[in-house]
């Protein structure tokens, strides 16, 4: 009868493929389910304004836009919403009159994914004048 051994190079392959498979699973063990995305914020997030009168950010194509939730200082806003030919979307707000008085703004998102898992952004900018 013949006998093999891991030779020490496979070995160390295999515990690395188990290392990286491990880190992706988030700790539920369950399925991974992809979130929305939002980035290019503008302005962008920790920045100061002399005035707020404008937000625009793309949401990911994995993003349902029906889900939707736009606030500002916790008040919900109605952005406009334009499909990009890449399969996201531009959310844009105008901001009428602007919001100028010195002090911090809070701006969140929160949408869930086509696939239902639910994402929050909060983001936080400084009007001084």
């Amino acid at each position: 009868m013949k006998t093999y051994s891991l030779r020490p190079g496979l070995a160390l392959i295999c515990v690395m493929l188990c290392t990286q498979a491990q880190g992706y699973g988030g700790g539920s063990g369950g399925a991974s389910c992809a979130e929305a995305e939002f980035y290019r914020e503008s302005p962008v997030r920790n920045s100061t304004v002399s005035a707020f009168d404008r937000f625009a950010i793309i949401a990911s194509e994995s993003t349902d836009m029906n889900t939707l939730d736009l606030q500002i200082n916790g008040v919900k806003a109605q952005p406009n919403i334009t499909p990009q030919r890449t399969g996201e979307s531009l959310i844009e707000l105008k901001m009428d009159p602007p919001l100028n008085t010195p002090g911090k703004i809070r701006i969140t998102l929160r949408a869930k994914s086509k696939e239902g898992c639910e994402t929050f952004l909060p983001i936080y900018l400084e009007v001084k004048s």
